[in-house]
């Protein structure tokens, strides 16, 4: 299931503000590493989420995975500098089909470390 740019946007500023507010976003794990996939357009993109249940409902999009909370300091001391090394991009609040807004991990530490929420 598709949506739009307008709903895209709006679960993307929710999981700004919920990171920035609660420093924590949600990731899947499968033991061995986050979840991640190339897509069509060739670019890595590892989605995360700013709630269990927001993450649960991409699953069946990745057998074997299981959510995982990420700390802020994690996010940023781990995370995002390993996906940016990769180039890889970020799926904020994705939705069970696994669309929406994507922003370059850069871009999004940047915001993180500087507290603002957009």
């Amino acid at each position: 299931m598709d949506d739009t740019p307008e709903e895209a946007q709006q679960r993307h500023l929710l999981f700004m503000q919920h990171l920035i507010e609660h420093g924590v976003a949600w990731a899947l794990h499968n033991g061995e590493g986050l979840a991640n996939w190339q897509t069509g357009d060739g670019d890595l993109l590892l989605p995360l989420w700013s709630s269990c249940n927001a993450a649960e409902s991409a699953l069946a999009n990745f057998e074997g995975y299981e959510p995982i909370q990420i700390g802020k300091k994690d996010l940023l001391d781990q995370v995002l500098p390993a996906a940016e090394s990769h180039g890889m991009w970020i799926g904020t609040n994705l939705n069970s089909s696994l669309a929406g807004l994507d922003v370059p991990a850069a871009y999004l530490k940047e915001v993180v470390s500087s507290g603002r929420s957009s």
